[in-house]
């Protein structure tokens, strides 16, 4: 009969296996040319941060860095091509929309990974070349009076960072002081230790960044066609992410609260994330990137006041909306957090280290320990990897 020579699942996954292979050996040979036209060059950094993506979205506890190192080099070249031959049109918008989505992939592989402890990117600095120019200078950043929306046209909403393209560098400095912390506190074997003045003077310089960052007003931005409703939902995305931000910095220099109680402030900061992601509704596209601030938000959730509930059914909807691999992982991960902390609090045992970065009842903790992104493999190695796992299965 017909049925009898079906091909089978594993037949399918077999040869999907080896399309993969043989993408990743052409990938990988494209990389190791110094020489590709601009247009390919495209198409490769396109290519790696789709694996990226699709790495993060189907491993769950992976950020996709091995596919982020080559898109850094595929960055770094088509910047070196668009400073002596501008791409222009739609070139050069396919470059910005491909540099922010590396920054945006990268940004929080860093914040969220153990790996690349001595990585650390001046993104401000590498993008420049891609922002606006007239013939005055560059482009100025919107204010909130709206006045540079008169006289220049509004701001496009970026596909990806809505509203957060001048905030993620930011992050990106926060994610280099978290290294450089961890770094000093493993040397030392304390995590109270004081910090010298180089790390102290650094974590101030970025507090009061995150405290005077303003993605401007919702003037300032053109209303995407698609979905009307979401600057005024990029922007409060943008403000969630400097509050998670802050309570991140707060958790790797607790003194920086300044005299106040760093886990109270946390705590006010986590129940402000919570009111603005409670403000956009499932339905919008911005949900996509609320899953960082929502992990971290949510770590900070008393069990009392109904917060856990409300990140539960967050979760939830999430998930419903978008079947992807690190939902579930860091729905877990609070959820594992929760447990910890309810268990240590409630025998007494909770001490303050506990809650800052690297201590026992820290988000990254959990991360660790469950080996989040427990190291790089190469494409090769990978690719082998995955057809021992489908002989095999």
């Amino acid at each position: 009969s017909a049925s009898k020579y079906a091909p089978s699942p594993h037949s399918f996954r077999l040869l999907a296996v080896r399309h993969l292979s043989t993408s990743l050996t052409a990938l990988s040979t494209s990389l190791s040319s110094s020489h590709l036209p601009a247009q390919e060059l495209l198409a490769d950094l396109a290519t790696t941060l789709t694996l990226a993506f699709a790495e993060s979205w189907d491993w769950g506890t992976r950020s996709g860095l091995s596919h982020l190192r080559g898109s850094r080099l595929l960055v770094s070249r088509a910047l070196t091509v668009h400073a002596s031959f501008p791409y222009q049109g739609e070139d050069y918008e396919r470059l910005k929309f491909l540099a922010n989505c590396w920054m945006y992939l990268d940004v929080l592989a860093q914040l969220t990974s153990i790996c690349d402890i001595n990585c650390a990117i001046d993104f401000e600095a590498l993008l420049a070349p891609l922002e606006r120019r007239t013939m005055f200078g560059p482009l100025p950043r919107p204010g909130r009076d709206g006045g540079m929306a008169e006289h220049l046209g509004k701001l496009e909403l970026d596909p990806l960072l809505g509203c957060s393209s001048t905030l993620f560098p930011i992050l990106a400095r926060v994610a280099t002081l978290l290294k450089r912390v961890r770094v000093y506190q493993v040397r030392t074997g304390m995590l109270e230790t004081p910090l010298p003045e180089n790390l102290m003077e650094f974590a101030m310089n970025i507090k009061a960044n995150l405290e005077t960052w303003d993605p401007g007003d919702v003037s300032t931005y053109s209303e995407p066609e698609d979905d009307p409703s979401s600057v005024r939902y990029g922007l409060a995305t943008a403000e969630t992410y400097r509050l998670v931000t802050l309570m991140l910095l707060y958790q790797v220099v607790p003194s920086l609260a300044e005299g106040e109680d760093a886990i109270t402030t946390v705590n006010q900061l986590a129940e402000s994330a919570m009111g603005l992601l409670d403000s956009t509704p499932i339905s919008s596209r911005v949900v996509i990137i609320q899953i960082f601030p929502l992990m971290l938000a949510g770590c900070e959730a008393k069990c009392t006041g109904g917060f856990r509930e409300w990140v539960r059914e967050r979760w939830k909807g999430m998930k419903g909306r978008m079947w992807i691999g690190n939902l579930e992982c860091c729905s877990s991960v609070v959820e594992e957090l929760w447990k910890r902390r309810d268990q240590f609090e409630a025998m007494g045992m909770a001490k303050r280290r506990d809650y800052a970065v690297g201590g026992r009842l820290h988000w990254a903790t959990v991360m660790r320990e469950w080996k989040w992104e427990g190291g790089f493999t190469s494409y090769y190695s990978r690719k082998w990897r995955i057809l021992m796992m489908i002989q095999f299965s």
